[in-house]
């Protein structure tokens, strides 16, 4: 088995392991997709107005800053530390003539309400 066969082999077992045992959905290889890309921000929007009652413009910011924390110029540690904090203590928005609120991207309370997914080959892109 040369080295590319056993890549291929090992990414089929972990996408069967999250699949299988996790639930998650798997999206296929990446490589070649035009939304190649770490956050699905359609997905997450659309998550958190249907599921969490969260009005289209602050459901756009929370996601806006999620994908700002994945992609900054930081460190990979640092930016997984900032990533984690918003997943797990959620994005504070401020809508317009309010106070602040919490979003979160992840439903703590309803986690039968969370899709994951996972795919192949996600390319993480430098900011323009």
């Amino acid at each position: 088995m040369n080295i590319g066969q056993l890549e291929r082999s090992t990414q089929d077992r972990v996408a069967r392991f999250f699949v299988d045992t996790l639930g998650y959905q798997h999206l296929g290889n990446f490589h070649h997709n035009p939304n190649n890309k770490n956050i699905l921000d359609g997905e997450l929007e659309h998550f958190l107005i249907a599921y969490q009652d969260i009005e289209q413009d602050i459901a756009q910011r929370a996601v806006r800053k999620l994908i700002d924390a994945a992609n900054q110029s930081k460190s990979l540690y640092e930016r997984n530390k900032d990533v984690y904090k918003l997943l797990r203590y959620g994005i504070k928005i401020k809508p317009e003539d309010q106070n602040h609120i919490t979003v979160y991207p992840i439903d703590w309370s309803h986690p039968e309400r969370n899709q994951f997914a996972i795919a192949e080959e996600v390319t993480v892109k430098p900011r323009d």
